[in-house]
């Protein structure tokens, strides 16, 4: 009987403790998230790295995966391809579309749709048009960008391309 008192009693002030916290401001994480967005855009717009670094995750662990590359892994290999990037040629523009994102806890999700004007040093000008995904963790008390996904669709058509209307 005594240690269903106290199996009671710690249930008791688990339950409190929960009910206790204040509830997430879920519009305030929405809208952090999107001024982090904004600053991308202005950043990557800039060709600044530094500034673009500072919405990633600096940790080894850092994943991103992009149109050209299968996979690169950590903050230091991410801050040398953006590098590489801009040294190759000049943003003439950038724009983020259509963004969403979802908030649980100190966990996010985030998508959109991209559109890249770009002059390489050596080239013709090209634009391309793609998908983004990222999950972001809240640390320290601000959302940092663990794992980025960006992608294009394939110039050749696909059997599995179906219209939705």
């Amino acid at each position: 009987m005594r240690k269903v008192i106290h199996l009671f009693v710690l249930s008791l002030v688990v339950l409190l403790v929960v009910a206790c916290q204040p509830p997430q401001d879920v519009e305030r994480e929405l809208a952090a998230l999107k001024e982090g967005e904004t600053g991308y855009v202005e950043a990557f717009q800039n060709e600044d790295v530094d500034a673009i670094m500072e919405t990633y995750w600096n940790s080894p662990d850092l994943i991103r995966y992009t149109v050209a590359t299968m996979e690169v892994r950590g903050y230091d290999a991410v801050q040398q391809q953006y590098s590489q990037f801009f040294e190759g040629g000049d943003v003439k523009s950038f724009e983020i579309l259509d963004s969403q994102y979802k908030v649980s806890g100190d966990l996010a999700i985030g998508w959109s749709r991209w559109k890249l004007t770009y002059q390489p040093t050596d080239g013709p000008e090209w634009q391309r048009e793609g998908r983004w995904t990222g999950m972001f963790t809240k640390q320290g008390g601000k959302w940092s960008l663990t794992v980025d996904h960006w992608s294009a669709p394939l110039n050749a058509p696909s059997p599995m391309a179906i219209e939705v209307e």
